[in-house]
């Protein structure tokens, strides 16, 4: 879910959609939790575009500074709150929006109960100057959190300029699932192999369990026990057989 919002302010900044037509990019200036809306379990899209801005370069300083201070106080950059704008970058307006992107990826963290959810914590004041959430050292400590800490902070960075673009966090976020999806499947296959070799030592102690012809008592009576299976039949039971498509992923997901 953080890797589609990623995209989809990433794809807003672009100067170019996926198949490479020129476009102008966009600030949304009022990203938050609220304008956002969870498709599936695994994509959102971005709404309420009513304060956007077209980053047209026709467009003059003065152009940008008519448009106003907008946004919602409880996600605006510092650099917003202290009308400290560099209105003749048009980076600057990108920057925005990846501060505020960062702290709807942090209220995502915050409801995953896989790391300990922070109950209540959502209810933030504004935050002026160099002051920010808390990110509990559990969180860091988890496994993939890591990363996705770590870009939460690089974006709310005080300094604008210090601040990753969507784009970046597009990629990181995108290198974290294919690390998840490899050591899921490594896991998978591990344990297929395991299972297999359990099979064929099952195999082999059945084989070595059966009692000779030569041995059998020829009463005329039939054996009590069903037929043992085969070490083949058996191997395939132990892992081989599983197809991929019932495999599951135990990778998180923010």
């Amino acid at each position: 879910m953080a890797g589609s919002i990623a995209r989809g302010l990433a794809h807003l900044h672009s100067d170019t959609t996926l198949s490479g037509v020129p476009k102008v990019p966009v600030a949304h200036r009022d990203l938050k939790s609220s304008n956002i809306v969870v498709k599936s379990r695994r994509e959102c899209a971005l709404c309420d575009f009513g304060l956007a801005l077209r980053l047209d370069l026709s467009l003059t300083v003065d152009d940008f500074a008519n448009s106003g201070q907008v946004g919602t106080a409880r996600y605006m950059a510092p650099e917003v709150l202290e009308s400290r704008v560099n209105l003749e970058d048009l980076e600057a307006f990108k920057q925005m929006d990846v501060y505020s992107m960062s702290l709807v990826l942090w209220e995502m963290a915050s409801r995953c109960h896989a790391i300990g959810a922070l109950c209540g914590q959502h209810e933030r004041p504004v935050l002026r100057d160099r002051g920010r959430p808390d990110i509990p050292s559990v969180w860091t400590q988890h496994q993939g959190m890591s990363v996705f800490c770590s870009t939460i902070t690089e974006c709310w960075d005080h300094d604008p300029e210090a601040r990753l673009t969507a784009h970046c966090v597009v990629e990181r976020f995108n290198a974290l699932q294919q690390e998840e999806e490899g050591g899921g499947q490594e896991e998978e296959e591990e344990e297929g192999l395991r299972r297999e070799a359990d099979g064929e030592e099952d195999g082999e102690r059945e084989k070595d369990s059966e009692t000779p012809e030569d041995q059998i008592p020829l009463t005329g009576a039939s054996s009590p026990c069903p037929p043992l299976q085969s070490p083949q039949s058996d191997s395939k039971r132990g892992g081989t057989a599983v197809s991929h498509d019932s495999l599951v992923h135990t990778g998180s997901a923010v």
